[in-house]
């Protein structure tokens, strides 16, 4: 279940990622900088939703401010996706195949939302295996039996 979150993760993160380079482009921004600005916004959400699973029993103002980062992370790949979207939608065939700016913004929201879903449910996952697994640990060891069906000793 964790391999198939990241895959889907990556893959809406990759197709987010043209859009945070677009907006990075239209911006002014140099090549390079525009190459290197979703890596910032993408890596500032990474270790947001990191800090929202480690910080769970932490005080508020803590786990407020992760989720802050995460939301604003989240946020501005959404913004950048649906810019870039209307963007083309302006650009496109008169005689071919156009949707309205709201179906656009829409469909175009749809990638960076499932990229900090499949990042928050990888996390999750990951944590509650973690601890299904201490908690199977420490119950074989209080029963005296191991993960081999060997004694404990």
């Amino acid at each position: 279940m964790r391999t198939a979150t990241a895959v889907v993760g990556l893959i809406a993160a990759a197709i987010s990622y043209d859009g945070l380079r677009y907006l990075a482009a239209a911006g002014h921004l140099s090549g390079s900088e525009a190459t290197l600005f979703p890596l910032v916004t993408g890596g500032f959400t990474l270790y947001s939703a990191y800090a929202i699973a480690a910080l769970a029993g932490a005080p508020l103002r803590e786990r407020a401010y992760a989720w802050m980062g995460f939301t604003l992370g989240t946020a501005v790949a959404i913004w950048a996706n649906v810019l870039r979207g209307l963007g083309l939608n302006q650009h496109t065939d008169p005689h071919g195949w156009r949707l309205d700016d709201i179906p656009v913004a829409l469909f175009s929201a749809i990638s960076p939302l499932a990229a900090a879903g499949a990042l928050l449910l990888w996390l999750l996952l990951s944590q509650h295996t973690g601890k299904a697994a201490r908690h199977r640990n420490d119950t074989e060891s209080a029963q005296g039996t191991t993960t081999n069906g060997g004694t404990a000793r």
